[in-house]
């Protein structure tokens, strides 16, 4: 398979990003009619029967280790998921993205422990505006930390384990695979977990059966596969920086479709993320800079 170019890839990452933000205005209206366990099962369930067309052409290289490898990834996966979608359900979308997205936060320390690899200066820069950014959302004037809030925070954290894992998994195993394992392993865990950790119940109307196709085919399946298909051509860093859009995406949509409003504090945050995201994309323009940030992401 051709290799795509850096740009071509973190193109393609800009626009799931865009469907992993409109997920979340999806899955706050769904869990009105849904217990968020068995929301997520049905959910990636349908998305492991969407992908397996795709699978069919990598289906010569299914064997123990990526299996072995998929499940690992499909854990972290659907804990991150599965934290995520309970906290939700007490928080608004708006803090419900913004919070997610500090898994950013964990990626780098996470990444030099588990590989080694160095962080560039304008990944370093670049995070400590997101960081700032996210500190309006969670300070007392921002309105404090609730329930919801402090569970969409740990499902950030084993985001950030996902993200790390996975470069680390598609050096070595077919990223089809990956994915459709991954996505197998969300179903099955959110099935045997639903019964025992909540009172499942769901309302299968024509309402949540758009929302369960538009988040199963588009922001599971086709996402992740796209995901798993195009991070490996830019760095982990770079890549959570690109995802700094779906916070933005989720509470522009939010505003729209909802009617959620956001205080002065918490805009001041969402351009503080994407001011992060323009240090990192132009700081490596600067000619003083550029050299050495090309050996960092390009060892």
């Amino acid at each position: 398979m051709r290799q795509p170019s850096r740009i071509r890839a973190e193109l393609y990452l800009i626009g799931i990003t865009v469907l992993w933000g409109s997920s979340f205005v999806f899955t706050k209206s769904s869990l009105s009619g849904a217990s968020p366990l068995l929301f997520l099962c049905v959910r990636f369930s349908l998305a492991a029967v969407a992908f397996l067309p795709l699978l069919y052409r990598s289906r010569a290289n299914i064997d123990p280790a990526a299996l072995g490898r998929g499940a690992l990834l499909g854990i972290f996966l659907f804990l991150g998921y599965a934290f995520q979608t309970v906290g939700i359900k007490y928080t608004s979308v708006s803090r419900a993205s913004f919070i997610t997205y500090t898994f950013a936060l964990f990626v780098p320390p996470l990444q030099l422990l588990m590989t080694g690899k160095r962080l560039g200066a304008a990944n370093i820069a670049g995070l400590a505006v997101v960081f700032v950014g996210m500190y309006f959302f969670t300070n007392p004037e921002g309105g404090g930390m609730n329930a919801g809030d402090w569970l969409n925070l740990a499902g950030a954290f084993f985001y950030a384990f996902n993200i790390v894992l996975m470069d680390i998994c598609n050096r070595r195993s077919d990223t089809m695979v990956l994915t459709f394992v991954q996505i197998v392993a969300v179903a099955l865990l959110s099935g045997i977990c639903s019964p025992l950790l909540e009172k499942p119940f769901i309302v299968l109307d024509g309402r949540m059966w758009f929302s369960l196709l538009y988040l199963a085919i588009g922001a599971s399946c086709f996402a992740l596969a796209v995901q798993n298909r195009f991070q490996p051509y830019t760095t982990p860093t770079r890549a959570v920086i690109i995802y700094a859009l779906e916070p933005l995406v989720s509470c522009a949509l939010a505003v729209a479709t909802m009617g959620e409003r956001l205080t002065p504090i918490e805009s001041a945050g969402g351009l503080a993320i994407l001011a992060g995201i323009l240090v990192s994309e132009l700081w490596d323009r600067i000619p003083a800079f550029r050299r050495r940030t090309d050996s960092e992401e390009n060892p």
